[in-house]
């Protein structure tokens, strides 16, 4: 079932995965690398500020919304309010700040859209998360795309608007569009209905708020993760630095991430139930099928950034940001790779049996060692020293979890599964590097070269996975064939 719902959230993830790629080259090509460099500090800071104060209301509504699902309203009315209350803190401390004269970075118009578009970050997260755990996939693509759409449609319009790029700085045009989109996604979701709302009654926050806080340090020790870097890498190498590097990042992040992240999606609410339930051996095979899959795509995905890398970012990027993207990202890969079986395949245990401290624990663990490497590394060696930090601390983090997850939650062990996904990627990394040899001094496209290595890799790797059978490859194409009018 889990897997299944997996497919609706990955064919959205795809769609959106497009504009965002579409997004990402027209911003390098539209803004200069310290332009562009600047937008990635703000909008980052949007994204740290949402998760950090508002991320854990989200994912205590995904954890509870199965014990409150025949009648869900009252614990949408507390969320709600929750996050209103939340917002007006955020608000007026952000004018704080303003009027005292402590923010650098930012001009004021831009300090109130990273503010405002905080708060509005947090409600459209909260959205997506009750659309996930209410299985929703159409609601929750609704707010994705539109979200999506509607940034690329109203950076195009904002910065070819003849005169308006001359009265305001072009990041902070293309910042605006981004929290207008937010805007509208948020009033178009359909799931805070006044009417709807009005006479529903209201559950107790304190069992949210006991799940959720403790995961709203491990929110902040993941933006320092996520966006720390960045501003070190700004106060030692400038702007221009930021832009190439948040480039090669983002773009790993928002394919890598989005594409691990739907199989939790699919799953997720699946395995809460089956925990509720009592059904053991259902979540733990539910759990160990997830684990599979997600290691053996976030291998070949990682493969292909390692090789293709130049290709990408020379079809992408602008050129102002391209050559230290394709530096960065092969790095980025490994990093989201293991993050992303961390926190979607290794946490999980912590989330079901309600241990939310352990995982901030690990978290900010994690953080202090990529702040640590970063101050280290990055003075002498440039922008690509964070993504070794990376690597690093998203790989120890992993192993850690793994071992005290298997200690102190109980989760099966992957033991030698964790292999196959290892010896499909060394296959497919091989299979790269031989074709990128091949192609040396070749004169056809570069799109056309960087296709037909990635289908040779795509082809060795998936090979052996069906000869290992990793993932139980061979019986889950046995049931779509038996499921197949053909196979009838």
């Amino acid at each position: 079932m889990g897997l299944r719902d997996a497919w609706a959230y990955l064919a959205l993830r795809v769609f959106n995965g497009v504009l965002a790629f579409v997004s990402l080259g027209c911003l390098t090509h539209w803004l200069d690398a310290a332009a562009y460099g600047r937008y990635a500090l703000a909008f980052g800071l949007i994204g740290a500020v949402a998760s950090i104060g508002f991320q854990w209301l989200g994912t205590a509504t995904g954890r509870f919304y199965a014990v409150h699902s025949a009648a869900p309203q009252p614990l949408l009315v507390t969320v709600l309010r929750a996050w209103g209350a939340l917002s007006a803190g955020l608000l007026a401390l952000a004018w704080l700040v303003h009027a005292l004269g402590w923010q650098t970075l930012f001009s004021p118009t831009d300090w109130l859209l990273v503010s405002t578009g905080a708060a509005l970050m947090g409600l459209f997260n909260l959205f997506l998360q009750w659309a996930n755990a209410s299985a929703e996939p159409r609601r929750y693509g609704r707010l994705t795309v539109v979200r999506a759409g509607l940034t690329l449609g109203l950076a195009t319009l904002l910065l070819y608007w003849p005169g308006l790029p001359g009265i305001w700085p072009r990041e902070t045009l293309a910042l605006a569009s981004a929290v207008t989109a937010l805007i509208v996604a948020c009033a178009v979701s359909g799931i805070a209905r006044p009417a709807t709302l009005r006479s529903a009654g209201t559950v107790p926050l304190g069992p949210l708020a006991r799940y959720g806080l403790p995961q709203a340090g491990g929110f902040l020790a993941i933006m320092v993760l996520d966006q720390g870097d960045r501003f070190i890498i700004q106060h030692w190498h400038g702007s221009a630095a930021v832009g190439g590097y948040a480039a090669g990042y983002d773009l790993a992040q928002q394919s890598m991430g989005v594409l691990l992240n739907v199989f939790y999606l699919g799953a997720f609410p699946h395995l809460v139930r089956l925990h509720e339930q009592g059904d053991r051996p259902a979540a733990q095979r539910l759990y160990v099928q997830t684990a599979e899959t997600v290691m053996l795509v976030a291998g070949l995905a990682a493969a292909f950034f390692i090789v293709l890398a130049p290709a990408i970012a020379g079809l992408i990027f602008g050129p102002g940001v391209s050559s230290q993207a394709a530096q960065v990202m092969p790095w980025i890969a490994v990093a989201i790779g293991l993050g992303g079986i961390k926190a979607y395949v290794l946490d999980l245990g912590f989330q079901l049996h309600k241990r939310t401290q352990d995982a901030l624990l690990l978290t900010a663990l994690m953080a202090l060692l990529n702040i640590g490497l970063n101050l280290w590394l990055v003075p002498r060696h440039g922008a690509v020293a964070s993504a070794w930090s990376a690597v690093a601390s998203f790989g120890a983090g992993a192993a850690v979890s793994y071992y005290w997850g298997r200690r102190q939650a109980q989760m099966p062990a992957l033991g030698l599964r964790m292999l196959k996904p290892v010896a499909c990627t060394t296959a497919a990394l091989a299979v790269g590097a031989a074709m990128r040899v091949l192609s040396e001094g070749r004169t056809d496209s570069l799109l056309l070269r960087l296709v037909a290595c990635g289908a040779a890799m795509a082809a060795s790797y998936l090979l052996l996975a069906w000869l290992l059978n990793a993932a139980d490859l061979r019986q889950l194409v046995k049931r779509r064939l038996q499921r197949s009018p053909a196979g009838h």
